[in-house]
Formats: structure tokens, C-alpha cells, sequence
């Protein structure tokens, strides 16, 4: 899956199921940012990696 498909399933799916997609980065040199989707029902996974958007879809999928 391309990069900019799976970041605007990410979103679509997140905002469906009611999951926050939050951004988190250490420091401006690291590139090795994290995504948290979060449902503040105490429901939340992080996810990272060069595979992070394609494996926070499948996640997200998984709870449809």
C-alpha cells in the first residue's frame, strides 16, 4: 500500500471508529516518530517503523 493511501485510511478508519491519532516525537533529529491512535476508553496502540501507517490500517480494520 502507498504511503499516502494508507495515511488517509489511517484517518478515515480512526475518525469512524472514534481514535485520536496523535503524533510523537523524541527530538527534532530523530526520525523514528510514533503514532498513538487513542479512543479514551483506555483502547490505544502505538505504532511504529517504516510500516507504521500500513500497520495502524490493518489494526484499525481489525476493529470494524
Amino acid at each position: 500500500m502507498r504511503k499516502g493511501m494508507a495515511v488517509l485510511l489511517m484517518n478515515m478508519l480512526a475518525s469512524e471508529l472514534g481514535y485520536e491519532v496523535r503524533w510523537i516525537t523524541d527530538t527534532p533529529e530523530n526520525s523514528s516518530d510514533i503514532i498513538l491512535l487513542d479512543n479514551n476508553e483506555g483502547d490505544s496502540k502505538r505504532f511504529s517503523g517504516t510500516q507504521k501507517f500500513e500497520q495502524a490500517v490493518e489494526w484499525l480494520r481489525q476493529k470494524m
